[in-house]
């Protein structure tokens, strides 16, 4: 089962959503290994919740959910909540609910929730290329949840859609019917909750990580340190399960005593700040310190941390559930700056790099490794957009974590550059030979212009 975009006129350039076409292949192609009849036609219309874009709190009512932004998918600042898995894991389980009767898949069934699980997993990580944490897509299908990820050797005999048996493999697969037989994932719906009372807020910041870079630095270091590093790494996750140890008590008692809790919350912090020191990477940067600190401080705020793999991208705070907490939190983090990231804000703003954007140019582009892969971003766009897009990928690039769809010429974009002005021209020489990247009024001279430009930014860097 192969999934083909049609266009509706031959002069309007596709743009793929691979999140959207790997989905629907694997699912399909799940459903016709079951269903032998003809699957009919149908309209899907797929919209987004508010909460996984970046939004001012004057531009969304507090009562519209779904809010109409005014901007092309591609061209959405999202706030890493992660979108593309909450699209794969809703679009799947709406295409399995309407084609498959209820005794077959029902999602109210906990092996009917387990399948879902697993073709979830197996499209999004076909969809990224790689194996993630998975834990997205466990939290979209669970909800709050204890998750410890698949090991990544099951998907490994899927194969590609369109192949074949690939509907078999694939149904083997997520029915855990295959030689590799159960997965080995393991999904504890009861060993983490919120209790009633307290409610889990996220303060994003203008002005993000390099998510990929920092993970990788932090792992390597991992594997340098030996035992010293996972001292340090099995303490942490010691310290987050006394934090989900002591929610689960919390919603079980009536007394709303957070003494513990705070303390679950303060040892985080000083273990992720020893990982931070140790590692040389800024998992809890001194400019969150700062800002946790003082929401810390704000009465009500039970505790935060800097979520996910850290860095400048957000915080992530414990409050109790009362209108004047969050009117308080709201007043501290209004325009709060700091240190050149950026600024805090509690709506969902949120954009990719470390440093602020380059001299002359508006807030980094977010993501722009993918906006590279996809190939059309570039075309018809104005030279600023383009302009800042190449110089975020150089500025962000991730050695070997990014490929281009389709690169003959072996290797990445980003393979053996510095961060020098030589480095630059260098990069930008590789995207210019991969012919489909470059926009239509590209020409020597803009090329020229751009490299003196964007040579003087790398110097700086």
């Amino acid at each position: 089962m192969q999934v083909t975009e049609l266009r509706a006129d031959a002069d309007i350039r596709l743009k793929r959503n691979v999140f959207i076409e790997t989905a629907l292949s694997f699912t399909l192609s799940y459903i016709s290994s079951i269903s032998k009849t003809l699957i009919p036609s149908v309209n899907v219309t797929i919209i987004a919740d508010n909460d996984y874009y970046s939004t001012s709190g004057a531009d969304v009512s507090s009562s519209e959910r779904f809010h109409d932004f005014g901007v092309p998918l591609d061209q959405a600042n999202k706030t890493g909540l992660g979108s593309s898995a909450a699209l794969v894991t809703a679009f799947t389980a709406a295409l399995l609910q309407y084609y498959l009767p209820k005794d077959v898949f029902d999602l109210n069934d906990e092996l009917s929730k387990r399948k879902h699980h697993n073709l979830a997993q197996a499209a999004h990580c076909a969809a990224q290329g790689k194996v993630g944490s998975g834990f997205d897509i466990a939290s979209a299908v669970y909800g709050s949840c204890v998750y410890r990820r698949f090991s990544p050797s099951i998907l490994t005999n899927c194969g590609e859609p369109g192949t074949k048996g690939f509907a078999d493999r694939l149904r083997n697969l997520v029915d855990e019917t295959g030689k590799d037989g159960a997965w080995d994932t393991e999904i504890v719906k009861d060993a983490v909750k919120v209790p009633a009372g307290l409610r889990l807020v996220m303060c994003d910041v203008k002005g993000g990580s390099q998510t990929p870079g920092m993970v990788k630095t932090i792992l390597l270091w991992r594997k340098q340190q030996g035992e010293s590093a996972e001292a340090l790494w099995e303490n942490l996750q010691a310290a987050n399960t006394a934090l989900a140890d002591e929610l689960v008590r919390l919603a079980d008692v009536p007394e709303q005593d957070y003494s513990k809790l705070r303390s679950c919350f303060s040892k985080i912090r000083n273990l992720i700040k020893d990982m931070s020191a140790a590692s040389t990477v800024p998992v809890e940067p001194p400019e969150q310190t700062r800002l946790i600190d003082a929401c810390s401080a704000v009465p009500g705020v039970v505790g935060g941390v800097v979520p996910g793999a850290g860095g400048y991208d957000a915080v992530a705070l414990l409050i109790e559930d009362r209108p004047e907490v969050a009117e308080r939190l709201a007043d501290l983090i209004k325009d709060w700056e700091f240190g050149g990231q950026g600024k805090a804000s509690n709506n969902n703003a949120a954009n990719g790099g470390t440093r602020p954007a380059p001299k002359n140019l508006s807030t980094p582009i977010r993501d722009p490794f993918t906006r590279l892969q996809n190939g059309n971003w570039l075309h018809d766009r104005s030279e600023e957009d383009v302009y800042r897009l190449l110089i975020d990928a150089f500025r962000l690039k991730c050695d070997d974590t990014y490929k281009f769809e389709g690169d003959t010429l072996g290797g990445t974009v980003f393979d053996g550059e510095s961060t020098s002005v030589s480095g630059f021209q260098q990069f930008l020489a590789k995207v210019e030979r991969k012919r489909h990247l470059v926009p239509s009024w590209w020409n020597n001279e803009k090329k020229q212009s751009f490299i003196q430009y964007g040579s003087h930014t790398a110097s700086t860097w």
